[in-house]
């Protein structure tokens, strides 16, 4: 509900915008943990599984067609 009083006086030009508002702290935090998050080496599958997987995955698909044409 204090999220709504807030908007609406901003409406009525009473209130401050979110984009003036004092950062929150925690903001940093959550900064700093994205930045770990994309230093991170992207991880991928091998090719050889996903190859095997998708053999595996379409001969299943193949043997369950129950698609009526």
């Amino acid at each position: 509900m204090a999220f709504h009083r807030e908007w609406h006086a901003t409406q009525q030009g009473r209130g401050r915008p979110f984009w003036e508002t004092v950062p929150d702290p925690s903001r940093d935090q959550l900064d700093r943990v994205i930045a770990v998050f994309e230093a991170v080496r992207p991880i991928s599958a091998r090719p050889e599984f996903v190859a095997d997987l998708r053999a595996r995955l379409m001969a299943d698909a193949a043997s369950n067609n129950t698609s009526t044409r």
